[in-house]
């Protein structure tokens, strides 16, 4: 099936478990929840071909299998009817994978590009300005839909960003905090956010989080946070906090009251551009800028003369100029 976007998960059975074979027995990688293997998907019926990732959970320690699998199909339930370029669909699930094999998994299609991350190094010298402009758009659009639908993302980084065949961004494993969460215990996102690599994104009410913390994390706000850092990276080509190897000398830093560094690196983060990360990566969470905020900038940052997109797509193109005058 050539265009993955026109499958209609309401068309999809519940179970997607029988139509699914594995092209390697190991998974091919790990997520921020778990482990992705690379499948096929071949429904004769509805006429579905199409390669996909299957997600299995990966929980530690003890828990209630039933109210795991009741809690995943809930959520799921509603993701599933979800529908935005911008995200990676979820298409239902399917078990027998990873390592309690009756635990359910999540059902997506193959993304073919990888992460944001790995396509910003692997591309570093190819990408335009234009290029790293519209993935900002699309990560920014995303998430203006995901909150629009109250789906808070939870977990944005450069690993949960995926990069389609069109070379458009998406973003993935939108809401699974909200299934992992109450499985394990109110500390949670906390724990999770400070894992191997995760914390170059994580808000500072995260990382810095205790039990003495009266009033509730906006988790809205954190996503707001994690989108400044991706802003960062997709600007500069260098991850947040490039300036600091060691990750457990972030969660210092952040308590003292710092944020990630403008990168001296070409290409070069503008003034503009750097102004709009500082709100986004503002200690208080309450000063930063909505998720519909965050999609005007970014729409609107092609045409501010500040900034060098402005010359590539506006001041040496007479048809946008015109159109700017209507």
């Amino acid at each position: 099936m050539e265009n993955l976007d026109d499958v209609r998960t309401e068309d999809l059975p519940d179970d997607l478990t029988p139509f699914i074979t594995r092209t390697t027995l190991d998974p091919v990688g790990v997520g921020g929840y778990g482990d992705v293997w690379k499948c096929n998907y071949n429904h004769e019926t509805n006429g579905i071909s199409a390669i996909v990732a299957v997600k299995a959970f990966r929980l530690l320690g003890h828990y209630d299998l039933e109210a795991v699998n009741r809690n995943i199909s809930r959520e799921i339930g509603i993701l599933r009817i979800l529908r935005h370029n911008n995200i990676v669909p979820l298409w239902g699930i399917a078990t027998g994978f990873g390592q309690r094999p009756e635990l359910r998994c999540l059902v997506s299609p193959w993304m073919p590009n990888g992460t944001l991350t790995a396509y910003l190094i692997s591309n570093r010298n190819d990408l335009t300005v234009l290029d790293r402009s519209r993935m900002l758009e699309d990560v920014s659009a995303g998430l203006r839909y995901l909150h629009s639908e109250s789906v808070i993302h939870g977990d944005i980084t450069g690993a949960n960003i995926l990069i389609d065949k069109g070379g458009h961004a998406r973003l993935i494993d939108f809401g699974l905090s909200t299934i992992v969460q109450p499985l394990i215990d109110q500390s949670h996102v906390a724990i999770s956010s400070v894992r191997h690599g995760a914390i170059r994104y994580a808000a500072p009410e995260l990382v810095l989080a205790d039990d003495t913390h009266e009033s509730p994390v906006s988790l809205e706000k954190t996503d707001i946070y994690s989108f400044g850092c991706v802003m960062l990276e997709v600007l500069s080509g260098r991850l947040p906090w490039s300036e600091i190897r060691r990750e457990e000398v972030i969660s210092v830093t952040m308590s003292q009251g710092r944020g990630p560094q403008r990168p001296n690196c070409h290409p070069k983060i503008v003034d503009s551009d750097w102004n709009f990360i500082q709100k986004c990566l503002q200690s208080e969470p309450e000063l930063r800028p909505s998720a519909e905020k965050v999609l005007e900038f970014v729409t609107h940052r092609f045409y501010s003369p500040g900034n060098p997109v402005y010359f590539v797509v506006y001041a040496y193109n007479p048809l946008i100029r015109a159109s700017r005058l209507l």
